[in-house]
């Protein structure tokens, strides 16, 4: 048998990376039965995003996940204690492999406790995403990546960046190995560039972290200094945390970034709509990104959008194995110059041959591609 379990996201966060996990491990083990614990709403979110038959090969199971506002170890530890334990008990005395498609510090000590005592013949990939940084952060949660339950567990980044990246800080991490973000891409041509206005988006959580305050930097920098007859339009396809909704009060006082959304997560078919309209997607991550990958670069190669990011050891991994995807920059000026050069004009032969590149390219990231990595994980 083939677990995935979901012990951190509610509703449709990560819902496609999920969904493509879900592809990824029915590729990879075709004759086993899947199953799938997660929160019900989220479970409802990835069964959404497949197709009708592969929704109905798996079996769902709702698990209560701790609330977001639960932030404490001592307050998730029983979620993540109850969870582990369930999946666990599916998995019985057999063998068979589970996937933890997220993992915070405590689930991790909370697996590597069960696993002692319970499942001996089962393996375990855990794939790590942003709260990699935070385990990374500290001797005692850095001994969590350490510890492989004899060799069981794999822990699991989605780059080989990101474990090079990992490798640098945390020499000894034995257990850990990379893969390719998996990702399910739609079947459907993508559009070309109609000229003016050029638009240019930001996707997702918009955070310091992922460089929001420069986007917006740039977009007023590039709107003002442009035709007013011919101004690209710079937008914000995702959500606000906390502090980028302050910076944007300070930095953005000509509003020249608009927001597509200003209440709370949007609507899948929302988001993909406003993708599919961009001319390019501006990724302005900064090198403090390095341990996690980004799934809206994902998004931009779903609708064949080229991209405009800063140079970071993801990025340049992805530039290098799919050739020219866009434009990779060294520094926020370099990047303002390369936004400023196509808002006045895009050359349609040149985008139309990054569009090509592109959806040739995204093939490294296809489930049926990632299946073979997840099963040299695990087997």
């Amino acid at each position: 048998m083939t677990i995935l379990y979901e012990p951190v996201c509610h509703g449709a966060e990560h819902a496609p990376f999920n969904a493509a996990m879900v592809t990824t491990a029915l590729a990879a083990y075709p004759t086993e039965p899947l199953a799938f614990y997660s929160e019900a709403a989220h479970a409802r979110a990835v069964g959404a995003l497949l197709a009708r038959a592969t929704a109905r090969s798996v079996s769902w199971h709702t698990v209560d996940v701790a609330p977001r506002a639960c932030r404490s170890a001592r307050g998730r530890f029983p979620y993540e204690w109850r969870i582990v334990s369930s999946v666990l008990t599916k998995a019985g005395s057999s063998s068979g492999h589970i996937v933890a498609c997220a993992v915070t510090h405590v689930g991790l000590a909370a697996l590597q406790c069960q696993l002692l005592t319970r499942a001996p013949h089962v393996r375990v990939a855990v794939v790590h995403h942003s709260g990699l940084a935070s385990t990374l952060g500290s001797r005692s949660t850095q001994a969590l990546l350490r510890w492989t339950a004899l060799g069981r567990i794999r822990h699991v980044v989605l780059g080989r960046s990101i474990l090079r990246a990992v490798a640098t800080r945390m020499p000894h991490a034995t257990g850990m190995r990379s893969m390719r973000h998996p990702y399910l891409f739609p079947d459907a041509a993508p559009s070309a560039s109609d000229g003016q206005p050029v638009r240019f988006g930001f996707l997702g959580l918009a955070s310091a972290e992922k460089g929001f305050d420069r986007f917006c930097r740039i977009a007023r920098r590039v709107s003002l200094a442009a035709d007013p007859d011919a101004r690209p339009r710079f937008e914000l396809i995702g959500r606000l945390d906390g502090a980028s909704r302050a910076g944007l009060a300070a930095l953005d006082t000509d509003r020249v970034v608009e927001i597509a959304s200003d209440d709370g997560p949007m609507a899948r078919d929302d988001y993909e709509n406003r993708v599919r309209a961009l001319t390019y997607a501006v990724l302005p991550y900064g090198t403090d990104h390095a341990l996690a990958s980004s799934g809206a670069i994902l998004d931009a190669f779903a609708h064949a959008k080229p991209c405009i990011a800063l140079r970071t050891p993801l990025f340049e991994e992805y530039f290098g194995a799919m050739g020219d995807i866009g434009y990779l920059c060294d520094s926020e000026e370099e990047m303002a110059c390369v936004v400023a050069a196509l808002a006045a004009g895009v050359s349609p032969a040149r985008y139309a041959a990054q569009q090509r590149h592109i959806i040739e390219g995204r093939e490294i990231f296809h489930p049926r591609r990632v299946a073979r990595e997840l099963r040299s994980l695990l087997d």
